[in-house]
């Protein structure tokens, strides 16, 4: 497998802490999104990378992806859901709703605790994508033979083109399967690289004075991973 190659000196990515992902595959990529601020451990020590991800925690993550951007959010946004009041999710899924990024159930509702599907994070990242540079991804040939029936088909195989997305074997997506936390923070990783070439991200504000003030965006040094997502 093979990823484009947005890479810097892996100084400029420090390490994450999490002791846990010592043996992960994706162990530069939560680095990298831990060091832009897009993920969060339960610790200062532990990620929980094979844990799954519910729909409430995948929007905050990808909200913190949206807000590396100069993209103008819509603060105080109405409450888009019934179901997620009380979640300490709720404003960012709000947020992500009114601009469009966040559609929620056919039956008007979000579903928070429920785990986030593969299919459904492509169509995330896809909608956030568009959000922040104005444009939509480009639609890809048909990467998979196992999404042909996924209301999110387009979305799948645009990620796919777009690098984001690699699949679990030959041919083989695995819509319908829970993503995980370290998949989550791999595609926004690579997400964020694409943005970060487009010259649309800033330097983590934490981060600046330690690379002497550079104010450049600079996307992480990632690996070749072995894992396929």
């Amino acid at each position: 497998m093979r990823l484009a190659s947005f890479r810097t000196p892996l100084a400029d990515v420090p390490g994450s802490g999490f002791a846990d992902i010592a043996s992960s595959t994706h162990r530069e990529a939560i680095d990298c999104a831990a060091w832009w601020g897009v993920v969060k451990g339960f610790s200062a020590t532990t990620f929980g990378p094979n844990g799954d991800v519910t729909r409430e925690q995948a929007a905050s993550m990808i909200l913190r992806a949206v807000m590396a951007s100069d993209v103008a959010l819509i603060q105080g946004a109405a409450d888009a859901f019934t179901d997620d009041d009380g979640s300490p999710h709720e404003m960012d899924i709000n947020i992500l709703a009114a601009t469009g990024v966040i559609l929620g159930r056919a039956d008007g509702t979000f579903d928070p605790k429920a785990s986030i599907t593969r299919a459904e994070v492509a169509a995330l990242v896809a909608r956030a994508y568009k959000l922040i540079t104005g444009d939509p991804l480009a639609t890809g040939p048909n990467a998979f033979t196992d999404d042909n029936n996924s209301v999110h088909l387009a979305d799948i195989n645009a990620v796919a083109a777009a690098g984001w997305v690699k699949g679990v074997g030959v041919g083989l997506f695995n819509p319908d399967g829970d993503a995980t936390r370290a998949q989550l923070a791999t595609i926004l990783t690579r997400m964020l690289s694409t943005w970060s070439m487009r010259e649309r991200l800033r330097s983590p504000a934490s981060r600046i004075g330690d690379r002497g003030g550079s104010t450049q965006a600079r996307p992480c040094r990632l690996a070749l991973l072995r894992d396929e997502i």
